[in-house]
């Protein structure tokens, strides 16, 4: 409000008469850096103040390869591998793991299980998603900006290749199965067997 930003420019004032720059940051009308903090959610609230930290100097952020608050990254690759079970995406420090996947006409459903990696500490974020629901997909990507601290974007690309990942997909094809062949010795000890009148007995003490 009129008063806080009243303080703000006098303490900033002060501040700078001492030899020290300052940089206001302008937070939402009627919100106080308490409030923006524990009612805004974690991944739209970082995001957000960066944008309020670029816009209160843009020059810093700019050095640092910020734009509009949003800190500039190369684009990196996903790293796919191939697994019994599906298929592993590992992308930027965020790693996915897709199993049980299965097309049925309109649906494509799939487990995928999301790992952060946190020091020695790992967490986990699994949902079953129908990929071709825009719903599910909602509902895993809140989760997994929720697990990676993550803006919806960012994560919306990942999904949207674990998609196109999980369509290509091709269930590993099985190895011819191998009968076992009787020999002739075979067939002659079994006959012999079967004609035994002590057969019983014999199989008993076997």
């Amino acid at each position: 409000d009129e008063t806080g930003r009243e303080a703000a420019a006098s303490l900033s004032a002060r501040f700078e008469a001492e030899g020290l720059r300052t940089h206001i940051i302008n937070l939402p009308e009627g919100r106080d850096i308490n409030d923006f903090f524990l009612l805004t959610p974690p991944a739209a609230g970082q995001a957000e103040f960066k944008k309020l930290l670029n816009q209160a100097n843009p020059d810093a952020y700019a050095a640092e390869g910020h734009a509009n608050g949003v800190i500039k990254k190369e684009n990196k690759e996903p790293q796919i591998t191939s697994t019994d079970y599906g298929f592993v995406m590992a992308v930027d420090g965020r790693r996915y793991e897709v199993r049980g996947l299965l097309k049925n006409g309109s649906k494509l459903k799939a487990t995928v299980k999301a790992i952060m990696q946190e020091k020695s500490k790992r967490r986990l974020h699994v949902d079953t998603v129908d990929f071709y629901s825009a719903r599910s997909r909602s509902y895993l990507i809140k989760g997994l900006c929720d697990l990676f601290g993550c803006d919806e974007n960012t994560i919306g690309e990942d999904v949207q290749k674990l998609l196109e990942l999980a369509e290509d997909y091709k269930q590993p094809e099985q190895g011819p199965e191998t009968k076992e062949v009787m020999t002739g010795a075979d067939k002659a000890r079994a006959l012999a067997l079967l004609k035994n009148p002590a057969m019983f007995d014999e199989i008993l003490s076997d």
